[in-house]
């Protein structure tokens, strides 16, 4: 997996959560991954260093929805 692939899947599994939290969680990622590699660990060691996209997102929005941070939903009559 590259850098670019784990934060558009990390992007979509947060998809639930307010986009200013979304960007400032995808954006603290990519400073991590960009920081290991600027140390000389190469991008797909830098990847296996960080926890699963699952877990993260399962982290970040928990921590959102305790925060508020999580979008309220809609009904489909509501959207339509």
């Amino acid at each position: 997996m590259t850098k670019t692939e784990y934060l558009k899947k990390l992007r979509h599994a947060l998809r639930q959560v307010k986009a200013e939290e979304r960007n400032k969680s995808l954006a603290y990622f990519g400073e991590v991954i960009d920081d290991r590699m600027e140390d000389g660990v190469s991008e797909q060691d830098a990847l296996a260093e960080l926890e699963s996209v699952e877990a993260a997102a399962e982290r970040i929005i928990s921590e959102a929805r305790a925060q508020g941070q999580i979008k309220p939903r809609r009904s489909l009559w509501e959207i339509a």
